[in-house]
């Protein structure tokens, strides 16, 4: 009865917690800018409250070559210290990966190739397979 009653009373302060992050995350510059020939679509936030992990991300849709994003977007990790990964975990549809300490937890960014058209970029503080 007792784990019930603490689950219960902070509950709530941890979904706040995790929506903040959420919306820290969807305020990134990473997520405002695209290389050319790319336009930004609407972007998402928010807390998969079963995890307690936050995300934010969007699409990003054109014509512009793989090897172009991905080197746009590597750069530009680079410049604002996202640690870039060697390996990919696996398995994975990213073709770029970055890690960076955000309020205190790890935030873990996926570039991945939607269609030939679409990318997305998504960032979650989670495992970084999740959300």
């Amino acid at each position: 009865m007792a784990a019930i009653l603490v689950i219960a009373v902070t509950l709530p302060g941890r979904v706040e917690q995790c929506d903040e992050r959420g919306r820290v995350l969807a305020g990134l510059s990473i997520l405002r800018q695209a290389p050319d020939g790319l336009v930004l679509s609407d972007a998402y936030a928010g807390c998969a409250v079963d995890r307690m992990v936050a995300y934010a991300g969007r699409q990003l849709n054109g014509a512009a070559s793989k090897d172009a994003v991905v080197a746009y977007y590597r750069r530009t990790l680079e410049h604002d210290g996202w640690h870039i990964a060697v390996d990919v975990p696996s398995p994975s549809p990213a073709i770029l990966w970055g890690r960076k300490e955000i309020l205190g937890v790890t935030a873990y960014l996926r570039l991945s190739e939607a269609n030939e058209d679409t990318y997305d970029l998504h960032i979650t503080d989670g495992f970084p397979g999740g959300s």
